[in-house]
C-alpha cells in the first residue's frame, strides 16, 4: 500500500506513448485489421519496458525530473522524509526506484512469456523483443561510457549511439515487431531500416538541441542539461569541429572536469552557430526518412 501511495500519480503521468503507437501501426502495415486485446498487452509490454528504462536511466543521470513531476528515485526519497522511516533517506529512494524498475521489467517479460505459450506466437517474434533490448543497452552502455573517454567522441561513434539507443529502439523495433505479427512475416521490410535509422536520428536530433540550447539562465535546469551531466552529443561534438584552438581546448577542460562552468559550452555552441548546423542535419535526415 505505501509502494502504490508513490507509484500511482508517477504512472499516471502522460508519456507521448511512441513505442506502442508504432507497434500497432506495425500490425496494421500489411493489412488493416482490429486491435486485438492481446496485440493491446504487446503494446503494454512495450511501455512497461520502457518505463523501466526511464527510472534506470534517471538514477544513472541523477536525474529530478520526469514527465512533469519529480523522478521515480526522489518521490521514494521523499517519502522516506516525510514518514520519518529509519535509515538514509537517498539510499532508500534509489534501491526502491531500482526495485520497482526491475518489477516493470518483469511485468514486460511476463506478457512475452503469456504470448508464447497461450497465445501461439511465434518464438522468432519473442527474439526480435529481446534484440531490441540487447541493443538499447548497448547505446546506453556507449552514452554512459563516452565521456570517459580521453578523446572527444567521433561523430560516427555518437550516431551508432543514437542508432541503438533512439532510432532502433524507438521506431525500428516496435515497427518491426509489429509487422512480423501483423503480417505473420519475420522478414523486414525492405524501406525499414533506412526509414527507422534517418527518423530516429533526426529525433534525438531535435531532443538533443532542445535540451541543449533552451536552458535559459536557470542554474537548476542548466545543470540537469545533457551539457550540464557531460554527455557528448552531436551538439558538442559539432562545436569542437568549429573551434578555434583555445576554444576546443575550453571544450575539452570541461568534459575532462578541468573546467567546472556549463555556460562556457553554451557560449562557444552560441559563438559558432551549432543550432545552424544541427538543423541542417535535422532536415538531412529528415529528407531521408522520406525517400525512404
Amino acid at each position: 500500500r505505501d509502494a502504490a501511495g508513490v507509484l500511482e500519480p508517477y504512472l499516471a503521468r502522460p508519456g507521448k506513448g511512441v513505442r506502442p503507437a508504432l507497434f500497432f501501426i506495425g500490425c496494421q502495415l500489411e493489412k488493416s485489421s482490429r486491435i486485438s486485446s492481446k496485440i493491446i498487452r504487446l503494446g503494454l509490454s512495450l511501455e512497461l519496458l520502457h518505463t523501466y528504462l526511464l527510472i534506470h536511466d534517471d538514477i544513472m543521470d541523477r536525474g529530478i525530473e520526469r514527465r512533469g513531476g519529480k523522478t521515480l528515485h526522489l518521490l521514494f526519497e521523499a517519502y522516506h522524509r516525510d514518514h520519518r522511516l529509519i535509515g538514509d533517506p537517498v539510499d532508500y529512494g534509489r534501491n526502491m526506484a531500482i526495485l520497482f524498475g526491475d518489477f516493470f521489467a518483469s511485468k514486460a517479460e511476463e506478457i512475452w512469456t503469456e504470448a508464447i505459450a497461450d497465445w501461439n506466437l511465434n518464438p522468432a517474434v519473442r527474439r526480435q523483443f529481446d534484440r531490441m533490448k540487447h541493443e538499447v543497452y548497448w547505446g546506453q552502455y556507449l552514452d554512459l561510457a563516452m565521456p570517459t573517454y580521453p578523446k572527444l567522441p567521433s561523430e560516427r561513434l555518437i550516431i551508432q549511439m543514437m542508432e541503438q539507443k533512439t532510432a532502433r529502439y524507438s521506431f525500428f523495433w516496435p515497427l518491426q515487431i509489429g509487422y512480423s505479427i501483423g503480417a505473420r512475416n519475420i522478414r523486414q521490410p525492405s524501406w525499414l531500416r533506412d526509414y527507422s535509422f534517418a527518423l530516429g536520428v533526426m529525433y534525438q536530433l531535435v531532443d538533443d538541441l532542445l535540451d541543449g540550447l533552451n536552458v535559459g539562465s536557470s542554474p537548476e535546469k542548466l545543470r540537469q542539461s545533457d551539457i550540464g551531466e557531460r554527455k557528448v552529443t552531436l551538439l558538442v561534438r559539432c562545436a569542437y569541429d568549429l573551434a578555434s584552438r583555445s576554444d576546443k581546448k575550453a571544450i575539452l577542460d570541461y568534459y575532462h572536469f578541468k573546467a567546472n562552468d556549463p555556460k562556457t559550452i553554451i557560449q562557444i555552441m552560441t559563438k559558432y552557430d551549432v543550432e545552424k548546423h544541427i538543423r541542417h542535419k535535422v532536415e538531412k535526415y529528415y529528407q531521408a526518412s522520406l525517400r525512404a
